[in-house]
């Protein structure tokens, strides 16, 4: 049966892990197809090693993101590929059918993966049933040279880092053991089947030793493990060929490490200074490919147990870093080192967060080691992820502040995982520290390319470690802050933008209604910029035959603005000054006045243009208190009388008088009462757009008509170029027939 999880596919916040497999599925396609599309005889190791890693890289992407249909696929298709100069005729049928997979798997969209499922299983069953009955033949791997020298150790072979017996140990025993039976019957299938399928489980096997040995500080058989894991990569590089005497090498390393794993723990140590001269010949056999060492026998046991570990044993002294953690000695010198105060004073410039340390890597050791290295931190949470997909599940739950990501993982480049989490939008911007056994400056370099911050080779020392941990996760935590603070930020406005809203829908339902008939006609525009200023306009009856006009401007913007621009207006259209005689307005400004002192308003004061217009003399009674001076055009299109008083702004000076002046009103004259936010206008070039605009324009356009304060606006907005003025756009507009 057709195995493939489709959980991700299911979540939205897979999705855009899921587009980057489409993307990286369909680029190494190309790239296969490129290589195969070569000429025979310009065909080389380069277009061998693009194929190879094209469908490694497939087989990794699929497997990140829990797509084990296309792993499987992508493992049969490695199956199926022979290393022979005849290869492309018999990899061609495997491709032709994996591209059949894949272009249906092109098609799927994101709503509709469960569908996809059922409407395809057919095909896909069919897929999958040619490569398990067809396999393709197989031929030997070319001969290669073999050019990986293994880095030597100046350390004694019976060194040991860890005391036997603790935990670790425990479970690096048991790792010995299982990777040593991978290597045993991995070597003896390879003998018949040579296939990269087949290499693959072998070299991780090496790998796996060669990093478990040395996180125990077992030296010399480090060495040995990363011998073989050099042989294994060169023969998947093709630059290197399983002879005889260097699978006979591989072999007689496998037993070794058979032997390692049975060794009785408080022997270790004297069994292996027992081995070196036997461990340095298998060791050069590995590396030359040439040494014979088929008389090559490890015993099962040191000579006497009694000698155990002898002058190689770490002493009791002198405790490796994974236990400093145990030592109440160690935690209270440490505790005093400049060391130790610098992190907690890292602590608490952290806050309240947590660092969250997550470890990928599919070793159990590994795990184990680090999570000790980090047991004595309490301001540091750790986990653990040993599955690619489960890896991207955890990090969405727990939400670290740091990764640590293995750079050899099962069907899974480690760099891929670096390049999926780089492209999941909530977990681009998570700190990622390559952990690698590998050395070379070329792999380093990659790691920061796919998007690495950091890279260490494994395993690095505990203090280090930390170090690492902190920097990193203080960045990220203070990123988090910034951008807690930012959602905040915005979510305030969103909210001080509709309270705004709430305000301006409210002051406008205060305005009176326009006039359009009668003795008098009224008409007005109030549209507040951005921030709400404090204009507010209006007019109503104090008497029959007296209409009292006005408009007023308090100081700045915002809430308290509108707050006391609508107070005022409440206490003009109530009429509730004590002692005030509205048909005064020289009163009406003097006990405006005495009412709204700055200092008893938040210090903001107002300007205010206010009239009494009695129909029956035609006469208009006016007072203005800091405001822009009113427009009166008379009937016969003459310039504009310009109507102010200079009397001091509402709520600056107490006591202060205020002026008043008259003017008759003539038939079919207009009056126009503004703030200055409809003249004070800039338009690109800086130049003001100021009174003697305004005024230029009423000139040519004052009629009857209701909309020329709409057109006003408009015309404001354009010579601006801006979609909204600086300031309140408030202007009255009064018609006498």
């Amino acid at each position: 049966m057709l195995n493939m999880n489709i959980e991700c596919s299911t979540q939205p916040k897979f999705l855009s892990i899921l587009k980057l497999l489409k993307n990286e599925v369909k680029s190494h396609l190309s790239l296969i197809e490129g290589a195969l599309n070569v000429s025979e005889s310009d065909f080389s190791e380069a277009e061998f090693s693009v194929i190879q890693k094209a469908v490694s890289r497939i087989r990794g992407a699929a497997k990140i993101c829990g797509f084990e249909a296309i792993v499987s696929l992508a493992k049969e298709l490695q199956t199926a590929f022979p290393a022979s100069s005849d290869f492309r005729n018999l990899y061609r049928p495997s491709l032709e059918q994996f591209n059949n997979f894949m272009e249906l798997f092109s098609q799927l969209e994101e709503s509709s993966f469960a569908s996809f499922l059922d409407e395809k299983k057919d095909e896909l069953s069919r897929i999958k049933r040619f490569f398990i009955e067809k396999p393709l033949p197989v031929k030997p791997i070319p001969k290669r040279a073999l050019n990986q020298p293994v880095s030597k150790t100046d350390k004694k072979p019976g060194a040991i880092g860890i005391k036997p017996g603790s935990k670790l140990f425990d479970m690096f025993r048991t790792g010995v053991k299982n990777h040593s039976q991978i290597l045993n019957s991995g070597l003896e299938t390879m003998g018949t089947n040579p296939t990269l399928e087949n290499l693959e489980p072998i070299t991780r096997a090496a790998h796996s030793l060669k990093g478990s040995t040395r996180i125990v500080g077992l030296h010399a058989p480090a060495s040995i493990a990363n011998a073989m894991e050099n042989v294994f990569l060169s023969v998947q590089s093709g630059t290197a060929k399983l002879s005889p005497k260097l699978i006979l090498a591989l072999q007689k390393g496998a037993v070794f490490f058979s032997r390692l794993a049975e060794i009785n723990p408080a022997e270790i140590g004297l069994w292996l200074t027992q081995q070196e001269s036997l461990i340095n010949r298998l060791t050069q056999a590995l590396e030359d490919g040439k040494t014979d060492v088929s008389d090559l026998i490890f015993s099962d046991e040191p000579a006497t147990a009694h000698e155990a570990f002898g002058a190689a044993v770490i002493p009791d002294a002198v405790p490796s870093p994974v236990e400093n953690a145990d030592r109440p000695h160690q935690k209270k010198i440490m505790a005093k080192s400049p060391d130790q105060e610098l992190d907690e004073q890292t602590s608490k410039m952290l806050g309240n967060y947590s660092i969250k340390v997550l470890l990928i890597d599919d070793e159990v050791l590994v795990g184990e080691t680090v999570r000790q290295m980090l047991a004595g931190e309490e301001d540091i949470v750790f986990y653990s992820a040993q599955n690619p997909w489960l890896a991207f599940q955890k990090a969405l739950e727990i939400e670290p502040t740091v990764i640590l990501q293995d750079l050899v993982m099962p069907d899974v480049d480690g760099l891929q995982m670096v390049l999926f989490f780089r492209n999941h939008p909530s977990l681009t911007n998570v700190p990622l520290i390559v952990l690698s056994s590998r050395k070379e400056a070329v792999t380093k370099a990659e790691a920061f390319v796919e998007g690495a911050n950091d890279y260490l080779e494994k395993l690095p020392d505990k203090i280090e470690l930390i170090a690492r941990i902190r920097y990193h996760s203080k960045g990220y935590i203070n990123l988090r802050e910034r951008n807690d603070a930012f959602s905040v930020l915005i979510k305030s406005r969103r909210e001080l933008a509709e309270e705004l809203s709430y305000a301006i829908k409210y002051i406008v339902s205060l305005l009176p209604k326009p006039v359009r008939e009668g003795p008098i006609r009224a008409e007005w525009r109030f549209i507040p910029s951005t921030q709400l200023g404090g204009d507010t306009l209006g007019y109503h009856w104090i008497k029959p035959n007296l209409l009292a006009m006005y408009l007023l401007d308090v100081s700045g913007h915002g809430i308290k603005s509108a707050l006391l621009s609508v107070t005022a207006y409440n206490v003009l259209t109530s009429q509730t000054l004590p002692d005030t005689d509205f048909a005064r307005p020289d009163q009406v400004c003097y006990h405006l006045n005495e009412t709204f002192q700055m200092e008893k308003h938040n210090n903001l004061s107002f300007t205010i243009w206010y009239g009494v217009y009695d129909k029956e003399t035609r006469i208009l009674s006016y007072a203005s208190a800091g405001h822009p001076p009113a427009l009166l055009f008379p009937s016969d299109k003459t310039p504009p009388i310009e109507m102010s008083c200079e009397n001091t702004l509402i709520g600056a000076f107490p006591g202060v008088p205020y002026e008043m002046k008259t003017h008759l009103i003539e038939p079919g004259s207009s009056l126009y009462i503004f703030s200055d936010g409809v003249y004070e206008v800039r338009n690109p070039d800086g130049e003001f757009w100021d009174i003697s605009g305004l005024k230029d324009y009423l000139l040519k356009s004052s009629s009857p008509d209701h909309l020329e304060v709409e057109n006003l606006y408009h015309h404001l907005l354009a010579y601006s170029h801006a979609k909204n003025l600086g300031d309140d756009y408030s202007i009255l507009k009064l018609y006498f027939p």
